[in-house]
This record gives C-alpha cells, structure tokens and sequence, in this order.
C-alpha cells in the first residue's frame, strides 16, 4: 500500500512548473479551469520507507512548454538517504466555456 501512496504523491509535482511555462497561474482564484492528465509514470524504489515519516521531494522539471512537461522526482527518507525516484509525463489543456 505505501507504495501506491508514495506514487500517488508524485503525480502532481510537476503541476505547477507546467502551468507556469503553459502561461496559466499556478493559484487556483487566479487561473481560468484546466484539465490536467499524467500520460506516463515510472517509480523505482530503492529502499523501504515509512509513509507516516516526513520524506523530502525533489522535483527536477525536465521540460515544460506546449501544455506538457517531464519532471524527475527523487524522494529522500528522514535520514536523507534516496528511497525512490520518479519520472512523470503529463499534459495540462486550459478549459473554455
């Protein structure tokens, strides 16, 4: 189980960088309504962890631009040893009404 939640957690890492470089406010009152999709996510763990621990994210956005972006996540236990690591690809498309 801790290991759908711990890739769970990693979608949504990248969303911000995204929406600044697609030119749409990263707060939710000032941007119009967005529709957000993750194509493709690969998670390698390393180690076991703990899931009520506090963990440290690193997220790395390899590319932004065009709605899409690739980011590389690492996680980081308490003891600040790397667990896990995480690609993500998404896209992310303003919604007109």
């Amino acid at each position: 189980m801790w290991r759908a939640l711990l890739a769970h957690s990693c979608e949504v890492l990248p969303l911000a960088d995204l929406l600044t470089a697609s030119g749409i406010p990263p707060m939710p009152a000032d941007r119009p309504q967005v529709a957000a999709a993750v194509l493709s996510q690969t998670v390698t763990f390393f180690d076991d962890l703990d899931v009520r621990d506090w963990h440290l994210f690193q997220v790395h956005t390899v590319h932004a631009g065009q709605g899409r972006a690739v980011a590389r996540i690492e996680i980081f236990g308490p003891d600040g040893v790397q667990r896990a690591a995480a690609e993500v690809v998404g896209l992310v498309r303003s919604v007109r009404r």
